[in-house]
């Protein structure tokens, strides 16, 4: 959803990054990372764009070509798994030790993955994302070259403040 709010300039976020934070696995917790010319202005869409989701929820259409996208990825991943190298290995190993992740082959992952998002429903992932949300609220943490062009403390704070009164979450 964020992608194509994006692409269409609804928001101000100039190279938006999102992935899975080594301490994820162990904390119930959403991460984005982006980079835009007004970091405030930028915020304050981001959150309410991410409000208005756990609100109103995700559309059905908009789950589900998303799903059919990850599923082909996957699907890939599987005429891949004869060319994965040692170290891929050893990280699914190390990530197993330390956060408790499967250690099943890559081939049975994969299929595993396959399998869990033919179970996920555009209603469920909207009410899982809406618990999350009003359960965790923003943690926002700004990183710069140059401390004098960083929004302040106070900057951040009231800006999450506009940002999540202007709409309730279910």
């Amino acid at each position: 959803h964020l992608d194509e709010q994006i692409a269409l300039g609804n928001l101000s976020i100039i190279r938006p990054y999102v992935t899975t934070f080594d301490y994820q696995s162990v904390l119930s917790f959403l991460g984005f990372n982006f980079v835009s010319e007004n970091e405030i202005r930028a915020l304050e869409e981001l959150l309410r764009e991410l409000k208005g989701l756990a609100t109103h929820g995700f559309e059905s259409n908009t789950v589900e070509r998303k799903l059919k996208n990850y599923r082909a990825l996957l699907n890939q991943r599987l005429l891949e798994v004869a060319s994965i190298q040692d170290k891929e290995l050893v990280v699914d190993l190390v990530e197993h030790y330390l956060f408790g992740g499967a250690a099943d082959s890559p081939k049975d992952q994969i299929e595993r993955l396959i399998k869990f998002t033919e179970s996920i429903e555009a209603s469920e992932l909207s009410r899982r994302f809406s618990e999350l949300i009003k359960k965790s609220g923003p943690l926002v943490m700004v990183v710069g070259d140059d401390l004098e062009s960083l929004p302040t403390r106070a900057e951040i704070q009231s800006t999450i403040g506009r940002a999540f009164e202007k709409i309730p979450i279910k």
